[in-house]
């Protein structure tokens, strides 16, 4: 199939998933409305056998350069990726705007209890998400954290609870200890520990 097909089964697949808020503006440009945000697309000639789509974020919360470059990671010549990379971008807004505010301490005394900051629930296709944060120094308070949090019967039966952690070294400002839990969810872990990367919160566990 010729690229030029691809795409135009590609946008009919994407106008009948996303209806008002994909905006077609010609022949290769569009515009999707994540949220807040916007996703600006440009196909090239030659996507999806050699070249990747030419993206950019509208108004982003943060600098959108690094989430870019993830999204350019993304692709896989011959495959067509702009679902997958339009998903990206609502799933880190989601977790962005949950946590995004709460700038921690990197100089707090280790705490023998940990507290919980959970965001309002977001429902999206039918699916409600809500992040949990707390501010953790080690592993073991991380691991403290998940204990405590899943004393929550609401949050024991969710289908996935997915989490990633971020925790700057004490040896090293250039050094994180970081992990995440995919709890069933593919790449889903990954996503949310590049976020936190992206954005540079430290001492961090989110829950979503």
């Amino acid at each position: 199939m010729e690229d030029r097909d691809e795409q135009d089964q590609e946008i009919q697949v994407l106008n009948e998933i996303y209806g008002e808020e994909f905006i077609r503006i010609d022949q290769t440009n569009f515009l999707v409305h994540v949220g807040v945000a916007c996703v600006k697309i440009h196909l090239p000639l030659d996507y999806p056998s050699n070249q990747c789509p030419d993206i950019h974020i509208l108004n982003w919360p943060e600098s959108s350069e690094s989430i870019a470059q993830l999204l350019k990671e993304m692709y896989i010549p011959g495959n067509l990726v702009l679902f997958e990379m339009i998903e990206f971008v609502r799933d880190a807004l989601n977790a962005l705007e949950a946590i995004v505010e709460i700038t921690p301490s990197t100089d707090e005394p280790a705490r023998s209890t940990i507290s919980i900051i959970s965001g309002d629930p977001v429902t999206v296709k039918k699916s409600v998400f809500q992040a949990h944060y707390s501010t953790v120094s080690s592993v073991e308070e991380v691991y403290t954290m998940m204990e405590k949090l899943l004393q929550n019967t609401k949050v024991a039966k969710a289908t996935h609870n997915i989490m990633a952690y971020r925790i700057e070294r004490k040896d090293s400002t250039d050094n994180f200890l970081c992990d995440n839990d995919e709890d069933g969810e593919n790449s889903a872990g990954v996503k949310l520990a590049q976020l936190l990367d992206v954005i540079d919160v430290r001492n961090v566990v989110v829950v979503v």
